[in-house]
């Protein structure tokens, strides 16, 4: 059972809140954000300020009241990250500019095959040659010439992942190609908003829902024998952030996937980032998450630091 209420107060009475059910949570903690300026302001007005409650969340738990709070949580060493060099890693959003990071460093850690997906089609090889590297075509034609200057196969695929049934026959036509198979999918894509939900109309909505949710749900079922299965969630998903209550929600899916999995006995890892710095395109956010969208400031820092970062826990089962 949720509640808002005039205070812009979000109560949970429940249990643990059950995965399914996360991103619809992430959704109201987002309007409450966006709510509470306005409440405030008018318990002020009443003269009540004083006695509106200062917790934004609370939780009713077995009759105990809880509140949230950030605990530092100590992780078990695991061992470092390992790509096989006989399969493929899989990117999506590679060629966004996290993605292209994200490609590099997998390459440092070993990745010899990879299978790039990203929504815009490459020209013709024999084009190449002619195009501007200044520009995003370009960029993303120096991105592969790169990478196989390193030594790499690279596959690349133009597919929107988050329509099912391309991305289902963009991945059974690699296997029936037959490419080394994939062990290693990195879940990069991201489509960011900016309305506030009274704004927020169906088609935003799905436009930011469908690259992580579906995306994520149908490499997870039609993909098997992971290795690595990381999905690139965001600290939206943990914090209220307002303009981002279908992005929080999407996130919040993530993190739920990677608990089911976890209880399926499958690899995965959510991981909440911050703010990215550093980048061409983008000076900040996760893939172009603008500086004034209201969220906390927390700072990852440049994608390559970043992914730096996250690679001792890459090849654990880790909660995400």
């Amino acid at each position: 059972l949720v509640n808002l209420d005039g205070t812009a107060q979000c109560t949970a009475v429940a249990g643990k809140l059950p995965g399914q059910a996360r991103p619809g949570w992430r959704v109201l903690r987002a309007l409450a954000e966006e709510l509470r300026p306005a409440a405030e302001l008018g318990a002020q007005d009443a003269g009540t300020h004083a006695n509106a409650p200062t917790e934004s969340e609370v939780a009713l738990r077995d009759g105990h009241r809880h509140v949230a709070r950030l605990v530092r949580h100590e992780l078990a060493p695991v061992a470092p990250l390992r790509i096989r060099a006989d399969g493929t890693c899989l990117v999506t959003g590679a060629f966004g500019a996290v993605g292209r990071q994200l490609t590099r460093w997998l390459v440092d850690a070993g990745a010899r095959r990879l299978l790039l997906l990203g929504r815009t089609e490459l020209p013709p090889r024999s084009t190449w040659s002619q195009l501007d590297p200044d520009t995003p075509v370009g960029r993303r034609v120096e991105v592969v010439r790169h990478l196989e200057g390193l030594g790499v196969a690279v596959h690349v695929a133009a597919v929107d992942v988050g329509d099912h049934a391309s991305l289902r026959a963009c991945l059974r036509q690699f296997e029936a190609d037959g490419w080394p198979p994939v062990r290693s999918v990195f879940h990069a894509a991201a489509v960011l908003g900016g309305q506030l939900i009274g704004d927020l109309d169906q088609a935003a909505m799905c436009e930011q829902l469908l690259p992580k949710v579906v995306g994520a749900w149908t490499l997870a079922a039609e993909l098997r024998d992971l290795d690595h299965f990381v999905l690139f969630s965001s600290l939206a998903a943990v914090l209220p952030m307002p303009g981002q209550s279908a992005y929080a929600a999407a996130n919040a899916f993530l993190d739920a996937l990677a608990h089911r999995r976890h209880a399926e006995g499958h690899p995965a890892l959510s991981v909440n980032w911050g703010f990215w710095l550093g980048t061409d395109e983008l000076l900040t956010g996760e893939v172009g998450q603008a500086r004034d969208g209201g969220g906390p400031p927390v700072v990852c820092g440049s994608p390559r630091r970043g992914h730096r970062h996250s690679h001792p826990e890459v090849s654990g089962h880790r909660d995400p």
